[in-house]
């Protein structure tokens, strides 16, 4: 039995995509080509369409096979808007799956039909920020089905039609690891997944040492224990980074530090009460006083001078110490400043040394999985800063660019051929959020050549959250700003 909706006519359509492509082209935005197709008129890179149209199969679509049930009787999954809940009851008498047409794309010549032929399902455990919704996006455009696990509320990704389903889980930091590695079992078990992805470390250290918890048939994408302790140390970032001829700002007693200095936690991530919390972000100090407000009632800090530069990144994916893949980029804007995260960043060509050193430290952690360095470049030399061993926050530049980095983590996991393009330079990103908090600040100081150039418009620009064709998240920053001013309020 097959249930969708028929497909309507194709002169609407194509009126409606002259509209998108002129709206594309006036906001900077070309988001349906995939990550290596380019607009021959304008040279816009598209970002990857978290549904590719329908034609060849993909290539890891593969023959359904027939398994347990995929929900347990009566129950039901919450599945975000455009979707409908289903209980196992809707299944045929025979046991078999009903194939059912989804309609996860806002235009309908890309309606696909998701379940009759079977793609692999991936379950992402993530939460709200916006590097959970690349990689969704990411894996259904490399043509697999994701799923979504969260702790968290308004997110990003659970309102991508990208994502199949979505799962709530208990909080780390409230109900403890055990709690969370068992809800996030169960709903691997209740989606039939055949990968968990950690998509956040609160997820990598949950599950590291805990894989005997999902079902046998379910690849768990981890580290051990010791390698994740190891990846997420940065204090044992800095030593890495010398030993493989790289600078690392130096750890300096209380006695000696110098202003401006930056204040920041040994360990990313750490477990207190049995369950794990994300350490809070680095900050600048510029005096002693601020210093001492700093490291009240802390433990376990870093005092670390501040060094002027320009934040670059190298990302990629790593097997099993060696590295598969890079992608480098520098922040044309941070926000916030003077210590804070790409606001608007574009890619750069490959810096073979740099790659080199890099490729040694991740040799040294034995790293499998997703990676991003992030250095500080001045004129002198670069020095590394920081190692997020997860999805990060500018995830979408690199699938822009060419290089889908969950795509090709999940390949590997599942022994295939990764899928693996050239990481075109020039490729841009911008994180609306940070970049209108970025001109608030501007348009206060009286800064306007500052704000014009926030508010430019740029070709080949990918957007941490926006998309023509997957519009629903964006939603999410509205009604979370409304939270605020409720709250504010009251």
């Amino acid at each position: 039995m097959v249930r969708g909706r028929p497909n309507y006519a194709l002169e609407a359509v194509d009126r409606e995509r002259l509209v998108e492509h002129g709206l594309e082209l006036l906001l900077g935005e070309a988001p349906g080509f995939r990550g290596d197709q380019v607009d021959a008129e304008g040279g816009a890179v598209r970002e990857a369409h978290p549904v590719p149209p329908r034609g060849p199969k993909a290539l890891c679509s593969e023959p359904r096979r027939y398994r347990a049930a995929v929900l347990r009787p009566r129950e039901q999954v919450e599945i975000p808007p455009g979707g409908r809940e289903r209980t196992q009851d809707e299944d045929s008498a025979d046991g078999g799956f009903v194939h059912e047409l989804r309609d996860i794309s806002h235009k309908s010549n890309y309606c696909q039909k998701v379940s009759g032929i079977q793609r692999r399902r991936i379950l992402v455990a993530g939460d709200d920020y916006y590097a959970s919704l690349a990689a969704v996006r990411g894996l259904r455009s490399g043509g697999y089905e994701p799923w979504f696990a969260t702790h968290s509320t308004l997110t990003f990704a659970q309102r991508s039609r990208a994502t199949a389903g979505t799962f709530t889980l208990p909080r780390p930091s409230e109900a403890g690891n055990e709690a969370y590695v068992e809800g996030l079992a169960a709903a691997a078990r209740s989606c039939a997944a055949d990968v968990v992805l950690p998509g956040n470390e609160l997820a990598i250290k949950a599950v590291a040492g805990c894989e005997d918890r999902f079902p046998a048939e379910t690849i768990v994408a981890s580290n051990s224990p010791e390698t994740v302790a190891r990846a997420t140390d940065k204090a044992l970032l800095r030593e890495l980074a010398e030993e493989a001829g790289l600078a690392a700002p130096p750890t300096l007693d209380i006695e000696d530090v110098t202003f401006p200095a930056v204040v920041k936690s040994a360990m990313s991530a750490f477990v207190n009460g049995g369950g794990t919390q994300i350490a809070p972000a680095a900050r600048v100090v510029r005096d002693r006083e601020e210093l001492r407000t700093a490291l009240a009632g802390q433990s376990g800090w870093l005092v670390q001078p501040y060094i002027e530069g320009d934040l670059v990144a190298v990302s990629g994916v790593a097997w099993r110490g060696e590295v598969v893949c890079s992608c480098h980029q520098i922040a044309r804007r941070i926000y916030p400043r003077p210590v804070g995260v790409s606001a608007f960043a574009e890619t750069v060509a490959l810096d073979p040394q740099l790659d080199a050193a890099l490729a040694r430290i991740v040799r040294r952690l034995g790293w499998s999985g997703i990676f991003e360095f992030q250095l500080i470049r001045s004129a002198a030399r670069a020095h590394v800063i920081d190692l997020n061993p997860r999805p990060y926050g500018s995830l979408a530049l690199a699938i822009a660019a060419g290089l889908n980095l969950p795509s090709i983590w999940v390949d590997l996991l599942l022994g295939r051929e990764p899928r693996i393009g050239a990481c075109r330079v020039g490729v841009r990103y911008r994180a609306e959020v940070r970049e209108l908090r970025a001109l608030a600040a501007a348009l206060s100081r009286g800064r306007i050549a500052a704000a014009l150039e926030i508010a430019r418009p740029r070709r080949r620009t990918v957007h941490s959250i926006f998309s023509l064709r997957d519009p629903a998240p964006i939603l999410a920053v509205f009604q979370r700003a409304s939270g605020r001013f409720v709250k504010a309020k009251a």
